[in-house]
C-alpha cells in the first residue's frame, strides 16, 4: 500500500475555503539609496529598488490580509508577509532618478530613487498556499527578511561612516566593508530568486541561483540547506546529503538541517541514519511534529508499527491538524489488521482536507477489506476524481 511522507515542502494545510474572485491589485512602491561611489551605480539602484519593492509589498500585504478574511482562511502577519513576497510581481520597468547632494564644501552624496508598480492576483494565493507548507515559507521568509534588514542597516551605517571618515586608512577599511556588504546583498537577492524558482518547482533554476549566491557568500548556510533540498527533489541524494552536511557543519544547532538530511537518508533507504537525524532534530526541538511524523514513517518502513504509531500519536498531539500523520497512522493500523482504526484516521484526514485524494484512496481500500463495496467504490471514485494515480 502506498505510503505518504511529509517532506520539507509537502502541503500541511490545504485550502478548503470557497472560491471568491478578486481583481488583480496594483501597488506603488518608492525607495531611496545614498552612495558615495559613482562606480557603484548599479548596486545603489538595486538597493533603492529593493526598498521600493518592500514598500509595495507592505501595501499589498495590508490588502491581502483583508482579502484572506473574506475567504475564511485568515492569515497571520508572518504568513501574509511570506505569501505576498512570493506572489507579488513587478509591472513594467522600474523608474530611477539620480540627484547629487552636497554634504560639505569637499564632499557630496549621490541619491538614487526607485519608483515602481507591483501587482498581486489575490486568487493566486490559493495556488501558492496549496503547493507549499505555510510553516516552511514563513520560516524561510522570516530568515531571509532578517538577513535583508541587517544587511540594509549595516550598509546604510557604513555609508554614513564613510561620509564622516577623515583619513585614507579609514576610507579604505570602510570601502572594504561596503564591498563585503554589497556582495552579501547580491547573495541575498540570488537566494530570494532561488526560493521563487524552487516554489515554482524549477529545481534546476533554483540550484543555479543558489550556486551564484554561494559564489558571492561562501558560508551562506541557508543556501547550502536549500540547494540540498532541490537536489533531494531531483533524486540526487548524494549531493543533497553533502549540502546538508555543510549546513550542519556551519550551524550544528538547527533542527531543520537534521530533519532535511533525515528525509534524504530515508529516500536513500539508509533508515538507521534517517532515525539518527530525526532523533537529533527532536533533541534540538522537542516540539517538532513533522520530525515525529517522519520518524514514524521510517519505523513503518522497518515494520516497527508500534513505534511508528507512537510517533504519529506524538505528532498529532503537537499538531492535531497534521492530516498526513493521520493517513500514515492509518497505514500502520492496516498493517496491524486494525481496519476500523485505519478508517477512522483516514476519515479524520478527509475532514481536515476534503480534497485529500490519498486519504480517500486509503479509506476505499479499507472498505474493500471489510467487504463494503459501495463505500469502497465511492471513495475510490472520489480519489480518482481528485487526481489519485493509484
Amino acid at each position: 500500500m502506498k505510503k505518504f511522507l511529509a517532506t520539507l515542502l509537502i502541503v500541511a494545510c490545504a485550502l478548503t475555503a470557497s472560491f471568491v474572485y478578486a481583481a488583480i491589485q496594483t501597488f506603488d512602491g518608492h525607495g531611496e539609496w545614498h552612495t558615495n561611489d559613482a562606480d557603484k551605480a548599479d548596486i545603489a539602484k538595486a538597493r533603492a529598488q529593493q526598498r521600493a519593492q518592500l514598500d509595495a509589498q507592505k501595501k499589498a500585504g495590508v490588502f491581502l490580509k483583508t482579502f484572506s478574511r473574506t475567504v475564511d482562511m485568515e492569515l497571520v502577519d508572518d504568513e501574509v508577509n511570506a505569501v505576498t513576497a512570493n506572489i507579488i510581481e513587478l509591472v513594467g520597468d522600474v523608474q530611477f532618478d539620480k540627484k547629487i547632494i552636497p554634504l560639505s564644501d569637499q564632499s557630496t552624496t549621490i541619491l538614487y530613487t526607485a519608483t515602481l508598480q507591483a501587482r498581486i492576483d489575490p486568487d493566486s494565493i490559493f495556488d501558492f498556499v496549496g503547493r507549499v507548507d505555510k510553516g516552511t515559507i514563513v520560516s524561510q521568509n522570516n530568515s531571509l527578511q532578517d538577513l535583508i534588514q541587517r544587511n540594509d542597516e549595516q550598509a546604510a551605517a557604513l555609508t554614513e561612516q564613510f561620509n564622516q571618515a577623515e583619513t585614507q586608512d579609514e576610507l579604505d577599511e570602510l570601502r572594504r566593508q561596503l564591498d563585503e556588504a554589497d556582495r552579501e546583498f547580491l547573495a541575498n537577492q540570488k537566494f530570494e530568486d532561488g526560493l521563487k524558482c524552487y516554489y515554482a518547482k524549477d529545481y534546476d533554476g533554483a540550484i543555479r541561483l543558489y550556486n551564484e549566491a554561494l559564489q558571492l557568500k561562501p558560508n551562506f548556510v541557508m543556501a547550502y540547506n536549500n540547494r540540498g533540498t532541490a537536489y533531494n527533489d531531483l533524486g540526487q541524494y548524494e549531493r543533497a546529503i553533502a549540502d546538508y552536511d555543510k549546513a550542519i557543519e556551519l550551524n550544528p544547532n538547527d533542527a531543520d538541517f537534521y530533519f532535511n538530511r533525515g528525509g534524504t537518508y530515508k529516500n536513500f533507504k539508509q533508515f538507521d541514519r534517517a532515525i539518527q537525524d530525526y532523533n537529533q532534530a527532536l533533541k534540538l526541538n522537542p516540539n517538532y511534529a513533522d520530525a515525529y511524523n517522519n520518524r514514524g514513517f521510517v519505523y513503518d518502513e522497518l515494520e516497527q508499527y508500534d513505534l511508528a504509531i507512537a510517533d504519529y500519536d506524538k505528532a498529532l498531539e503537537l499538531n492535531p491538524k497534521l492530516e498526513f500523520a493521520y493517513t500514515n497512522r492509518a497505514i500502520a493500523f492496516v498493517a496491524l489488521g486494525n481496519i476500523d482504526r485505519a478508517i477512522a484516521d483516514a476519515t479524520k484526514a478527509i475532514q481536515l482536507n476534503p480534497n485529500y485524494a490519498d486519504a480517500y484512496y486509503l479509506r476505499g481500500i479499507c472498505y474493500q477489506e471489510l467487504g463494503d463495496e459501495a463505500k469502497a467504490q465511492a471513495d475510490l471514485d472520489k480519489a480518482k476524481e481528485l487526481g489519485s494515480d493509484d
